[in-house]
């Protein structure tokens, strides 16, 4: 596996990039800015909990009853939340990037990088 450091732009440019998605209900996550992430961090709302995680997953299903609207909306303050929580407590290891340069994981830890101002990022690719 490849390491470098690597720029991705600011985070509009990486938030226009990224897919944030509602494939069961063909709708796309509404975007959010550099200062809602901000926002959160101010009042300390942030979520620990990985993407993939089944404690998210239970929460989403549970959330998924109450229609698209509901769901996208929820979905947003957790992408906020879960940025937050990055910009707030770091991490630990690269992103990982696929065979195309991608982001595969890390889209959360990205985006805190561009709040926080970091120009480079350290990356790892197959």
């Amino acid at each position: 596996m490849r390491k470098e450091t690597r720029s991705f732009g600011t985070f509009d440019q990486i938030l226009a990039r990224l897919r944030f998605g509602l494939p069961e209900f063909n709708v796309g996550i509404e975007p959010f800015t550099v200062q809602d992430v901000q926002a959160a961090v101010a009042a300390n709302q942030v979520d620990d909990r990985a993407h993939q995680s089944p404690e998210l997953q239970a929460a989403y299903d549970a959330e998924r009853s109450k229609g698209a609207d509901h769901v996208k909306a929820w979905m947003r303050e957790y992408h906020i939340r879960r940025t937050a929580y990055f910009v707030t407590n770091g991490w630990a290891g690269p992103l990982t990037l696929d065979a195309a340069g991608w982001i595969r994981d890390g889209a959360h830890r990205l985006l805190a990088a561009a709040v926080r101002g970091d120009e480079f990022v350290d990356c790892s690719q197959p």
